[in-house]
């Protein structure tokens, strides 16, 4: 089985090296980079430790990535229509500062053993959990927003009141932006098979359109895709992203959390295949220990 690993990145160096020696360490593995195009030093830096190799299973671009824009989704979307024409067999939407958290030999058998099924969260919207705080997912795609022309991390403030007064605008004109379907969301971060990689980049080509100037439609996109899709596809998908993430309160100073050697019993206890954030200097004795595991039950072609 050909994983391929769609890997977005714009800091952390360290980190990002260590995943890929890490991905590496799976046979066959292929990996696909978009690193933002305005981290130029860092991207420079990646240019110069891929020079080292000289196959062709790193595979790295540059783009732009507003946070909360088209951009991010669309970058995932151009990875994986480079690993599809690479024959790969699934397909996983990480970051530069993930991980695989299991030993690559449990990694591995896992997703042989389920490659007919697609793992990703998904929830119907309007979401019935919504609380009140915060902009309700649907209004995401309802409205236009401006995250797709201004950088809402560099002007935070000035951001917020202009996309406040254009959201408000456009209720008062009773702007609905919303078509004929059932919508879904869900995280970004998801683990899919191929059969459902193609379906997703034929239907992605024909609506991409609407998705832009919406707030964080990689949150949407793939989860509206292939639910509305045919039965073959939805009935192979399990509604879990397999994925640890610490969204609920800061840890470190960031949301999601940074995670440290604390979060190594929780992730191991888990049904979690991954693990997001890790940092290349808060996150070390953490990493150690997952490294240990890989050691005492190794991945190699002898046992796959």
């Amino acid at each position: 089985m050909v994983h391929a690993f769609l890997v977005t990145a714009y800091k952390d160096y360290a980190s990002l090296i260590a995943l890929i020696e890490q991905l590496l360490a799976i046979p066959h593995s292929r990996i696909y980079i978009n690193i933002d195009a305005r981290s130029i030093s860092f991207l420079q830096q990646i240019k110069g430790y891929l020079k080292k190799f000289t196959s062709s299973r790193v595979y790295l671009q540059a783009e732009t990535v507003r946070w909360g824009s088209y951009q991010h989704f669309d970058v995932y979307m151009q990875l994986a229509t480079k690993a599809a024409r690479d024959n790969c067999d699934y397909y996983h939407t990480i970051t530069g500062q993930c991980r695989i958290t299991k030993p690559l030999l449990q990694f591995y058998q896992f997703f042989q053993e389920h490659r007919h099924l697609s793992f990703i969260q998904h929830v119907g919207l309007p979401d019935p959990s919504w609380n009140g705080l915060g902009q309700p997912r649907l209004d995401r795609v309802k409205f236009y927003h401006l995250h797709d022309i201004l950088d809402a991390r560099k002007i935070p403030f000035l951001f917020d009141m202009a996309n406040s007064i254009f959201i408000k605008t456009q209720k008062f004109l009773r702007i609905n932006r919303l078509k004929n379907r059932i919508y879904y969301s869900g995280s970004t971060y998801f683990s899919v098979n191929k059969e459902a990689v193609a379906y997703l980049l034929s239907e992605y080509k024909k609506i991409k359109k609407e998705f832009r100037y919406t707030y964080c439609c990689e949150e949407t996109v793939a989860q509206t895709i292939l639910l509305n899709g045919p039965k073959e596809i939805k009935v192979a998908i399990v509604n879990e992203d397999l994925r640890y993430i610490l969204w609920a309160g800061y840890k470190h100073g960031e949301i999601p959390g940074i995670l440290d050697e604390e979060d190594f019993l929780p992730i191991q206890n888990g049904n979690f295949l991954f693990a997001r954030k890790f940092d290349s200097v808060i996150s070390q004795k953490l990493v150690q220990k997952m490294n240990d595991l890989d050691k005492s039950d190794p991945l190699n072609q002898e046992n796959i």
